[in-house]
């Protein structure tokens, strides 16, 4: 995934006339894929899909319509929410039917790819990937929960991913200091070869940025609320952790608001996981949090690796954010990008 995507950027370089490229939609176009893979065990092609009026669907389609529109709609507020009996007696008709056809759409798509699945394997495909061998077990879990256990771990693994990635090239792009440390840092452990996955050990200032920047722009700014089986003190109370606030609480961090990754370098290994609440905590950790920070780790490397990146004027201060999914740029992250002359032999190879 990560070479695929170094080689479509040299690509846009060398077909365009423009070295100021979109990264939030390069980065989006390689990554959801990657995720679909993860999960499905193959590479995922556009899909007909009959409950959709039986058309052609796209990856970049699916990504809408099983991850953006998803979100875009949890963003909707109810006002009625807030006056119970009123919602009761006069419920938002029109929000309610979004949010329906919302969630039929999303569930024909996954509903799509798991019956597309099961035909392969009954063809003779090998079981590969996560809902291969959710089939296998048969009759144990339904099909709703089927569904549900399809649909989140695509959607976790892109989106945090996708938002570390885009601020951390944006923070680089914004401090040449610290993207010329980085790129020092990794000619001095890979010289000419290739940056992969077993160098990351040795790359500490690449793993204090990615923990910079989950801090600075918390993927998640909060912890959904959990059900408990069980009263856990004051049953009346409702608490939601604030992410953001405990990342950005200056009696722990001195000045929160500058991204400064050399501060992350204090923490030993074995803290990793605790730096931020990026990926929860506890019995309820993110089980995918050792392969987030590989994958996004690896891309904003290579990327440094092959281009110098630099901010176009007039985007330097665009910390606008939009939160549904996780904390994303409002608009995408443009940047100039310049092959880096010493790797200029790697263009061949893609």
């Amino acid at each position: 995934m990560v070479q695929k995507m170094v080689a479509s950027i040299y690509h846009e370089l060398r077909e365009s006339c423009n070295d100021t490229l979109n990264m939030s939609n390069i980065i989006l176009d390689h990554l959801f894929p990657f995720a679909l893979n993860q999960v499905i065990g193959r590479t995922v092609e556009p899909l007909y899909i009959e409950e959709l009026g039986a058309k052609i669907v796209s990856v970049r389609d699916m990504y809408d319509l099983i991850i953006r529109d998803p979100a875009t709609a949890a963003l909707e507020i109810n006002w009625r929410d807030f006056v119970p009996f009123i919602n009761r007696w006069l419920p938002n008709k029109k929000l309610h039917a979004m949010l329906n056809r919302v969630t039929r759409r999303r569930s024909a798509v996954v509903r799509a790819l798991i019956r597309q699945e099961r035909e392969l394997l009954s063809s003779g495909k090998e079981a590969k990937g996560y809902l291969d061998m959710l089939l296998k077990e048969g009759d144990i879990i339904s099909e709703e929960q089927l569904e549900t256990a399809i649909w989140e771990p695509v959607i976790e693994s892109t989106t945090t991913s996708h938002v570390a990635m885009v601020w951390a090239l944006f923070e680089l792009a914004k401090h040449p200091r610290s993207q010329d440390r980085l790129y020092k840092e990794v000619e001095e452990v890979c010289g000419e070869k290739t940056l992969q996955e077993d160098d990351l050990r040795k790359l500490p200032y690449l793993k204090a940025i990615f923990y910079e920047t989950v801090r600075r722009h918390s993927p998640s700014p909060l912890v959904p609320l959990r059900v408990v089986h069980e009263d856990v003190g004051d049953r009346r109370l409702h608490i939601l952790l604030n992410i953001w606030g405990a990342n950005n609480y200056e009696g722990e961090w001195e000045n929160p608001e500058v991204w400064k990754p050399e501060r992350q370098l204090v923490f030993p290994v074995e803290e990793d996981i605790y730096r931020t609440l990026t990926f929860g905590a506890g019995n309820r950790l993110c089980v995918g949090w050792q392969q987030g920070v590989t994958i996004a780790s690896l891309v904003i490397g290579r990327i440094v690796q092959n281009f110098k990146l630099e901010m176009p004027t007039g985007h330097e201060e665009d910390y606008e954010t939009i939160v549904n999914t996780g904390t994303h740029k409002l608009r995408p992250l443009f940047a100039i990008l310049t092959p880096r002359t010493t790797l200029s032999h790697h263009k061949s190879t893609f």
